[in-house]
This record gives C-alpha cells, sequence and structure tokens, in this order.
C-alpha cells in the first residue's frame, strides 16, 4: 500500500483538479472516505457518508434515497477522468472500487518494455513486396492507457417527458424517440445506457422502430419496482398496459447498463450486459406476428401518461454491427447469409470458433501468405468503426480491422513492425506505426471518416482513444465499400502453433439521429 503522507498529496492534488475543484460535495465525499481508508476501515455505510458530507438526519434511508450512491458514482467517474487528464504522471493512484465507498491507493510503476518472446525481425522479402511505392513510417512515441484523451465516444443525452410508446398510437414528444439508419437482416443496435429510473413509469432504452404500433424495445423502467424489459408492439397486438419485464436489481445502483437487440430476419433477439463483453438474455427471443417494415435502430425516453419529474438518460456507444457473445456455427451461418460476406484465400488454413465471448481466428500450421475478411457493405461518408481485440502479435502476422473499395483498402491492424505496434496500413501508399502498449493486452481500434478524411485510432479501454499521426482521403479507396475483420499472413516465423486472434465485436457507430415525427 501507498505511504499515507503520499496519498494525502496526491489526495491535495485531486481534490484541487478541474475534476473537483467545482463540487463542494465531491471533495468531502472524497476526503471522508479516504480518511476512513487510511485509518483501516474496511466498511464504510451510506448513512454515515449521508450524514456527514451531505447532512442528512437519522431519518435517511439508503432504500428510498439514492443521494450517496449518485454521489460515489460521480466520484468513480471523475477519478477516472482525472487520471486520464491532470493526473497522467502522478506516482500515486486513488480509485474507487465498483460497489464499495472506501477508495483503494496503489503506487504507479513506470514499466520497463518487456523483451517480445519473439524475434525482432520481420521476413525482408516479404516487407519488400508489400511496400511497393509504399512510404514507410515509424512514429516515435508510446501509446499510455492514461494519455490525453481525443474522441471519446459522443453522449446522447434525452429527458423523459409525459407520455408512452404503448397503446394506439405514440403520444409522446417528438424528440422522445430518436432515430438512426436501418437494420440489416442480421444487425444489432448497442448502446451503453446510464439511466437511473427512480418513480412509476420512468422508463428509457434502445428499439428497433418500424412505426408508432411496430416496435421492438429493450430498457430500463420503474413499474413498481426497477426492471429491464423487452416487449414488442404490433398494429394486430396493442397492449396498452406495460408487459412483463424482469427484476432489475442494479437499477437505482447509479452503474450503466449494456442493451443490445440483435436482428435475424424477423427474429429479434435482447441481451443486457454490466461490462459490453458478456451478455445475458433479457427475455425469450421475439418473432413478430407482422414483420417490421424497413426497421430502423433508435432510442427512446419517457415517463408515462402522467405528472412526473423528468430524468435523464444517457446515451454511448450508440452503434450497429455484430457482438460476438453469445455466437456459435449457426449464427456464423446466418451471418453469411444475410449481408455478410467471407472473401479468403487461405483456403483452410484458417478455422473459426466461438468460444464466449469471442469470435476466434486460428491458423493453422501449415498456412502460408493469405488473408481472410469477414466483412459487410458500407455506405455514407460519414462512418466510425470499432473493434475490440485480443492478439499477441509475431512477425509476419496482422489482425485488426479493414475497409475496402474498388480501388484500394486500409486496415488498422495488431502487427510487429520493428517490436509489436499497431499499423494504419494504406495498401501500396502508406504503412505508419505506433508502439503497441506494453504486453499487448486487448484493445480496441478505430477506423473513422469525417469531411472525406480517413483516420485510425487506439483504445485500451474504448473511452480514451490515440489518434495515429496519419489520414488518407476516402476518396482513394473508390466505390462500393466493404468493413469488417481481416487477417492477414506476409512472413511465417519459425513456430508450430500461433496465437489466437480473439474479436468481441464489430460495430458501426450511429451518427445523426432524427425525431421520429
Amino acid at each position: 500500500m501507498a505511504a499515507p503522507e503520499s496519498v494525502r498529496a496526491e489526495l491535495e492534488r485531486i481534490l484541487a483538479s478541474p475534476e473537483f475543484a467545482s463540487s463542494r460535495q465531491l471533495q468531502e465525499f472524497l476526503r471522508f472516505s479516504s480518511e476512513k481508508a487510511l485509518a483501516g476501515a474496511t466498511h464504510l455505510d451510506q448513512v454515515e457518508i449521508a450524514q456527514v458530507v451531505l447532512g442528512r438526519g437519522d431519518d435517511f434511508n439508503p432504500l428510498d434515497d439514492a443521494s450517496v450512491r449518485k454521489l460515489a458514482s460521480m466520484a468513480r467517474h471523475r477519478l477516472e477522468q482525472y487520471y486520464a487528464r491532470s493526473g497522467t504522471q502522478s506516482g500515486i493512484r486513488i480509485t474507487l472500487p465498483v460497489r464499495s465507498y472506501l477508495p483503494k491507493f496503489e503506487e504507479v510503476v513506470a514499466e520497463q518494455p518487456q523483451p517480445s518472446p519473439w524475434p525482432l525481425r520481420m521476413a525482408a522479402a516479404s516487407l519488400a513486396a508489400a511496400a511497393v511505392s509504399l512510404a514507410l513510417v515509424w512514429w516515435h512515441g508510446r501509446l499510455g492507457m492514461y494519455g490525453t484523451a481525443r474522441g471519446s465516444p459522443p453522449l446522447v443525452m434525452l429527458r423523459t417527458s409525459a407520455g408512452d410508446l404503448i397503446g394506439k398510437g405514440a403520444d409522446v414528444p417528438p424528440d422522445a424517440i430518436r432515430l438512426g439508419p436501418e437494420l440489416g437482416e442480421f444487425d444489432s443496435v448497442t448502446a451503453r445506457l446510464a439511466f437511473t429510473p427512480e418513480r412509476e413509469a420512468h422508463q428509457a432504452g434502445i428499439l428497433v422502430w418500424s412505426g408508432p404500433d411496430h416496435f421492438v424495445k429493450l430498457g430500463r423502467r420503474f413499474f413498481g419496482r426497477n426492471q429491464i424489459e423487452f416487449s414488442c408492439e404490433t398494429p394486430a397486438a396493442l397492449s396498452g398496459t406495460p408487459q412483463p419485464a424482469m427484476f432489475d436489481p442494479d437499477g437505482q445502483s447509479g452503474q450503466p447498463i449494456w442493451l443490445s437487440i440483435r436482428r435475424q430476419g424477423n427474429t429479434y433477439y435482447g441481451f443486457f450486459s454490466r461490462d459490453g463483453q458478456v451478455w445475458e438474455p433479457a427475455g425469450a427471443p421475439i418473432t413478430p406476428v407482422q414483420p417490421l417494415e424497413r426497421p430502423r435502430a433508435g432510442i427512446y425516453a419517457c415517463h408515462g401518461r402522467r405528472q412526473a419529474p423528468s430524468a435523464t438518460a444517457e446515451f454511448s456507444h450508440l452503434s450497429t454491427g455484430v457482438v460476438f457473445d453469445p455466437f456459435d456455427q449457426d449464427s456464423f451461418a446466418a451471418m453469411l447469409e444475410q449481408g455478410w460476406q467471407i472473401q479468403s484465400t487461405c483456403d483452410e488454413a484458417v478455422e473459426f470458433s466461438f468460444p464466449r465471448p469471442v469470435l476466434k481466428f486460428r491458423l493453422k500450421p501449415d498456412v502460408r501468405t493469405c488473408n481472410t475478411e469477414i466483412t459487410r457493405p458500407i455506405s455514407g461518408d460519414e462512418w466510425v468503426l470499432e473493434t475490440r481485440l485480443d492478439f499477441f502479435p509475431i512477425p509476419g502476422v496482422s489482425a485488426g480491422i479493414s475497409v475496402r473499395g474498388d480501388q484500394g483498402s486500409v486496415r488498422l491492424v495488431r502487427y510487429f513492425l520493428n517490436g509489436p505496434s499497431i499499423s494504419f496500413i494504406h495498401d501500396a501508399h502508406t504503412l505508419t506505426g505506433v508502439p503497441d502498449l506494453n504486453g499487448s493486452p486487448a484493445v480496441v481500434l478505430r477506423l473513422r471518416t469525417h469531411a472525406g478524411v480517413l483516420s485510425g485510432a487506439v483504445s485500451a479501454d474504448g473511452e480514451r482513444f490515440r489518434e495515429l499521426p496519419v489520414k488518407t482521403p476516402l476518396s482513394q479507396l473508390g466505390a462500393h465499400p466493404r468493413a469488417g475483420l481481416r487477417v492477414s499472413v506476409t512472413a511465417l516465423p519459425e513456430t508450430e502453433q500461433f496465437p489466437a486472434m480473439r474479436f468481441y465485436y464489430f460495430r458501426q457507430g450511429i451518427i445523426g439521429l432524427r425525431n421520429y415525427r
């Protein structure tokens, strides 16, 4: 454990930082809880915090009042922001674990890059073949998990208002339902929702929308208690009353929840997750009697046909695409029948499997120079593509995300380029690499277009991204673009077993939402 005097010095720096200086309650909470932890406390009660920090009386009841939980959640979030901005060089790290009110203190020891178990070499012939007319750039910098954050996922905020989606028509205001793109036959809408419903009929979530009486929705709500609702309405089956739902034990914890509705033809599957990686069913699959026509991804927030205070729903990571948990060979076959394609020169040298929660690529020992891509069409000039990848790079083998048009391709991959790296490769034009994180942990790779320019970024946590120092005009890729996952072999190391490539998802961020009416 860090020395108390060092912890207190770091605490003062945090309390004086922009993340905490504007809130007296946050300052008092963090100071009070830190002193308790330094004194050796093993438990800190909500009632004690409410009385000391918030000035509440003996009648404070944490079952009815979530103010302490909200305060702790905000402090936890502000601490993360501090170490992503002001505190990147701090020698002490103060964190607040989930479901705890006692901080933890850790000394930050600068890690030295560990030598790779793979030889620091690249087959010269393969590099030359890949680098015809290629400008090779090596960017001398190191990716840090808590470096300067840029390009964080956008937030969409909705305030609940009077009205409801159930029954004949929808009488909510126009901006209570916001719609994005149409969903493909094998597609999903996914988002992380920060929403704490505390009053009767408070509700917010994601939906697949065909019309006011024709939709599938998944969200958090309060009807007598906190619930997760996965339900459907069609013109022939208007309910008019709330449909059954499952209990949500964390509904008032202040913690966000991940939601995902996944379409396979006319059947819709609802899932929720605490971390965005391992998913649980939100109910039985839904197959509407009347198929949804031109279904669109969307979000909603309302509080029923009653007078009630508004609550805020905060959506992030709003996207379409595919999530590989849970997944199996039947799901994979359906995916390839409904808009996705495999293009491969590897024949049977690449194997696919689905150990939860990933799609795993495995190269066989007899593999030769080849590529495998799993892609779907994309449209428009503005998009954001992401995947989460777990892969330890070796010379000559790369894995990541790609975009291909009829005149060229760009890929952002984990690659062995003078050592483990994250590389932006524009075929026959540019190869730019930045050093990988120490130990090559799972990372989120992102390709983004804006104003006709394509760029790449990498993140350790999916929240704070580092952009690579290179950009490519989207026009150089040509027409009919497709995007997806790619594995490539260009030079063969001497090994009997290749590291597996594990992909958690492929997502396309939803850019631009419109009111439903």
